[in-house]
């Protein structure tokens, strides 16, 4: 009877089991293949799963497709997947997945997901450098955006292209390209998209050095992500909105968004994001002069970054990891990852990232005591600058910029406008009203769109005022330098520093010797040509943690940052060198022109303020043209 009872209960759970197992089976078997493209379509623009939680959804989707064999469902599940790992960073892991895609839609007569899967060949080709024939693959897909009839597609497109054209560093065409984008996805009310691509225009301004209009974008995108509850789209925002402030010059805030966008991607698992995150905050250490920091978390991430396959993201890495080096007096290991940097350089568009190479190998030269091959790495480094300044153009950027955000506004108050105009509409019910009314409002549009018009001259006006105004306060007029004003600013700020930390601090004084002399032998215009001779070498001379500033007449004002009194020495003599080599290319026959100098070092028991510290280096100044001039007095 025992026996027979134990029987009968591991029967009964056999068939509860069974039972459970065939219930799941057909619930399953219940879905169709049109049901689960469905549901993929809906968690593509699902705005409030990360990345991560769209990959374990993900999952069990292309389990089912591919126990039951639907090709078309998992060619759609495993497209998204791999739009996913992009948006995640995992570039490689996206690559991977794209040639069977391509073969797949191809066989199966697919032409959206074909479109779809171009555009993740976009980006990866972005994200990896590799520009080759992509003007070409950017027309091919612009052509189909202006012939697909959803207006989320062609806005994907749209702002894929543009995003690449920026990249691309064709900044005029990322601007009309974004353009078309915002327009697109307010037409599909896809309120996420249009987040999106305010952040990208935003990092087009900060490019442009339109700080505040890119941090303008970014608060808009940020009220978008909350409000969506999307914490993946918050923490890109908030990674943008410290890169932002970095560029003002606001470490502070830019400390602080940082390390809310690392918090965010951290609660999200998303480990390339938190990499992302801690380069920058590296960066910012590097700028602090907070070398063994910086060089941990650089370390920490590189084989993660590494991994992902962003080409610039590695190479801004390893430039960070070298300037730690040098900082850290480690010669040999920064002159490593410097020409580990070097192989990545083919696939960064930007001439930038090859300026900012230079000038490191300069300093790690520099700090071989290796001058000469410093100052020929310079010389090569400003030449290839002057080769890429294009001001012509970037002209025709700011204006083409300006038009954009003026239309912006207008599209927004026009869609405000057509709102309220159709709300009305739906109130009317007679023809005679509606026809009065719609008169009306076409009154109202057109008077909308001249006080539009107005106001966007206006802001025109003032942006370029502001713009102008803005470099004659802080530049001098002749020499393009910085003036009294911008360099005393910088001063105050080093002083500052050096009050709270102790770091070592130098000022010194330049007087051009004899200047009221040779300006009464040559005349003011040749003087004027030797002021900005002498602005122009030190510009190509000092190091990139040093700064100088027309002080007055003659006079120039330097800030030296951890410096001896033997490299300000090293300094003087090349200042003096290219100095006299450009006036010898302007003016052959000319007499050797010297300068005197007066340095003075920082004391926290004898400077208690920034002026105290300038006088003494002034007195120093003096004493060295007593001492017969062409000498710096320490």
């Amino acid at each position: 009877m025992h026996t027979s009872s134990i029987l009968s209960i591991i029967f009964l759970l056999l068939f509860s089991f069974c039972s459970s197992k065939c219930a799941f089976a057909q619930g399953a078997s219940d879905e169709s293949e049109a049901q689960l493209l469905a549901k993929i379509d809906v968690l593509k623009t699902e705005n409030a799963n990360s990345p991560i939680d769209k990959l374990n959804k993900l999952l069990a989707i292309i389990e089912s497709c591919e126990q039951k064999s639907w090709l078309v469902a998992c060619l759609y599940a495993y497209t998204l997947k791999a739009e996913v790992l992009l948006a995640s960073s995992k570039i490689n892991e996206a690559e991977a997945l794209l040639p069977r895609l391509m073969t797949s839609a191809n066989a199966l007569n697919e032409p959206i997901i074909l479109i779809r899967l171009e555009l993740v060949d976009l980006n990866i080709r972005d994200s990896k450098g590799l520009f080759a024939d992509i003007t070409e693959q950017h027309t091919r897909l612009l052509v189909k955006a202006n012939n697909i009839e959803s207006p989320r597609l062609a806005g994907e497109i749209y702002h894929d292209v543009g995003d690449s054209q920026y990249q691309f560093l064709d900044y005029t065409g990322a601007l009309v390209s974004l353009n078309k984008a915002y327009e697109s996805y307010q037409l599909a009310n896809d309120l996420s998209a249009v987040g999106s691509v305010l952040n990208t225009l935003a990092n087009l301004n900060n490019t442009l050095e339109n700080t505040d209009i890119a941090l303008d974008y970014l608060r808009k995108a940020l009220a978008v992500s909350y409000q969506l509850k999307n914490k993946f789209a918050t923490s890109i925002v908030l990674y943008n909105m410290s890169v932002s402030y970095s560029l003002s010059e606001n470490l502070e805030e830019a400390r602080n968004y940082m390390q809310q966008a690392m918090q965010m991607s951290a609660e999200l698992d998303d480990e390339v994001g938190v990499a992302w995150a801690k380069k920058e905050l590296a960066r910012y250490d590097i700028d602090s002069q907070n070398w063994h920091a910086a060089l941990a978390r650089f370390n920490e991430i590189e084989p993660i970054l590494m991994q992902s396959g962003s080409a610039l993201s590695l190479f801004e890495t390893r430039i960070g990891q070298a300037q730690a080096y040098l900082g850290l007096n480690e010669l040999d290991l920064a002159a490593k990852k410097s020409e580990q940097s070097r192989l990545l350089l083919e696939n960064l568009k930007d001439p930038t990232y090859t300026i900012k190479l230079g000038k490191l190998d300069a300093d790690i030269a520099y700090a071989n005591n290796n001058f000469q091959r410093a100052f020929d790495i310079l010389a090569q480094n400003y030449a290839f600058a002057d080769k890429v300044r294009v001001e012509e153009k970037q002209k025709e950027i700011e204006k083409q910029l300006i038009r954009f955000n003026s239309a912006l506004k207008e599209k927004e108050n026009q869609a405000l406008i057509t709102e309220n105009k159709l709300k009305n509409l739906q109130i009317e019910q007679q023809e005679a009203q509606q026809a009065a009314q719609q008169r009306i409002w076409w009154l109202m549009i057109g008077f909308s769109a001249l006080i539009l018009v107005f106001i966007g001259f206006m802001l025109f006006i003032q942006i370029k005022n502001r713009n102008h105004f803005k470099a004659m306060a802080l530049n001098d007029h002749l020499t393009k330098a910085p003036n009294r004003r911008a360099i005393l600013d910088y001063a105050e700020i080093r002083f500052q520093e050096s009050s709270r930390t102790q770091q070592p601090l130098m000022v010194g004084i330049i007087d051009i010797d004899n200047f009221k002399k040779l300006n009464d032998t040559h005349g003011h215009d040749v003087g004027d040509d030797v002021l900005v001779a002498f602005a122009t070498a030190c510009k190509n001379v000092i190091r990139q943690y040093d700064k100088f500033g027309r002080y007055g007449g003659e006079e120039w004002l330097f800030v030296f940052a951890n410096t001896t009194a033997q490299d300000i020495s090293v300094i003087f003599v090349r200042i003096r060198d290219e100095f006299n080599k450009i006036i010898q290319q302007r003016h052959q026959n000319f007499n050797y022109v010297t300068f005197s100098m007066g340095v003075a070092s920082y004391s926290k028991d004898v400077d208690h303020t920034l002026q105290q510290l300038i006088n003494r280096a002034d007195k120093l100044l003096y004493q060295a043209k007593a001492q017969g001039k062409d000498q710096v007095g320490f």
